[in-house]
């Protein structure tokens, strides 16, 4: 069921704060293992969800080496008294920081599938809707959200386009980084012009709409709080409460 954005995010807003709460090594282990099953029954493939945050957890390794070097005086101690010196007990701080923050990353990948991101411009627009009345420019600044996110897409399009061209025409096996580097910066150039003449295009398009007038604004979207709706948000606050109240 396609449940309203502004509920998704009451769900978010509570995950993460189960994920920070959550003390103990067993705890993060569990909200790992709900992770894993919550993206394999919504969004049913783990590698296309998890591919996004790939490359930041590579660095999982790293963080736990610099928190257990920074944390702990292990390295002393095994230089001291050898490895029956050792209390395993000193890794476990480490080991809890790196899985929680590793959580925190599947957990956002799991967003970034869930909720679309015009649902959360959506979401979180018509939660600062009422801060126009403070003459707040509300409009005008998510316009300019909105326009971005629409428009990093059709500059990635391009940008493979160009990519491709270049590619069809210089061919080299032994492609280097310098090489690598010298076609990225011949293919930016091309790339800016191209935007350059969207956004014209772009700003013309929106002279003739009537952008910046005095009359009633209209969306492309309402979102509606239906019953369903309102059920799942409660239940994401109830469930957000009773495991951060476990937890502790």
């Amino acid at each position: 069921m396609n449940f309203d954005p502004r509920a998704k995010l009451i769900w978010a807003i509570g995950g993460i704060a189960v994920i920070f709460s959550t003390q103990s090594l067993l705890g993060q282990v569990c909200i790992l293992t709900v992770i894993i099953i919550l993206t394999k029954l919504v969004l049913s493939s783990l590698i296309r969800t998890f591919k996004a945050v790939k490359y930041l957890l590579i660095f999982l390794p790293i963080t736990f080496l610099i928190h257990l070097i920074f944390s702990t005086n292990i390295f002393s101690i095994l230089i001291r008294e050898g490895i029956y010196g050792v209390d395993w007990k000193m890794i476990l701080l480490p080991m809890k920081f790196t899985l929680r923050l590793g959580n925190l990353l599947l957990f956002m990948a799991f967003l970034i599938n869930w909720i679309k991101s015009l649902e959360f411009l959506d979401c979180i627009y018509s939660v600062l809707k009422p801060f126009r009345r403070l003459h707040v420019p509300i409009d005008d600044l998510f316009q300019v959200i909105f326009i971005a996110v629409r428009f990093f897409p059709i500059m990635h399009e391009e940008y493979w386009r160009l990519d491709e061209g270049w590619k069809t025409f210089i061919k080299d096996s032994k492609e280097s980084v310098r090489h690598r580097i010298l076609n990225v910066r011949e293919t930016l150039i091309p790339l800016m012009i191209f935007s350059f003449r969207r956004a014209e295009t772009l700003a013309d398009a929106m002279v003739v709409r009537g952008y910046g007038s005095c009359d009633k604004r209209t969306y492309y979207s309402h979102l509606k709080f239906k019953m369903e709706d309102a059920f799942f948000a409660l239940t994401g606050v109830v469930f957000s409460s009773l495991a951060i109240f476990y937890a502790n």
